[in-house]
């Protein structure tokens, strides 16, 4: 496999999407331990998670989002499927006018990750990226939920 490396053009065009919302942008909850990433952090994580085998064919799992990693990443490459999970309203709100106006198929799902799941709905996913927030605890529960 070939490693994809975005052009200056597709980089341009992430940050300019980033740019384009950055008012709408919901501000970080320190409630809920958000930290924003830099675009440049997102836009690395996004190829990361494009570069891995067969991506076009995964159903990608994304276990909070403040940072817009799922927008980054179907800004640049497709998958059979893209699911954020998050408990901030005000996020999901965001990522799913973004993906509306952008035309991205971006799915979105309110839930509190200290709890399990839905297995009936989340079993199907191949791929789960997270970013929990950096203790031991909250690591441990986002792998739970990953698994």
């Amino acid at each position: 496999m070939l490693f994809f490396e975005p052009t200056k053009e597709e980089q341009e065009k992430v940050f300019y999407i980033f740019n384009k919302y950055k008012s709408e942008s919901p501000k970080p909850d320190r409630n809920l331990d958000q930290f924003y990433a830099t675009e440049e952090t997102v836009l690395k994580r996004a190829v990361l998670l494009g570069n891995l085998p067969d991506i076009s064919q995964k159903k990608l799992l994304f276990l909070g989002d403040d940072d817009l990693t799922s927008v980054a990443f179907a800004l640049l490459f497709k998958a059979e499927e893209i699911m954020v999970v998050d408990i901030d309203k005000r996020i999901l709100e965001f990522i799913n006018m973004i993906s509306q106006k952008e035309n991205l198929p971006i799915k979105t799902f309110e839930h509190d990750l200290r709890n399990p799941l839905p297995k009936s709905q989340f079993k199907r996913y191949d791929i789960s990226f997270f970013d929990p927030a950096y203790t031991p605890e909250a690591i441990n529960t986002w792998l739970i939920r990953a698994i």
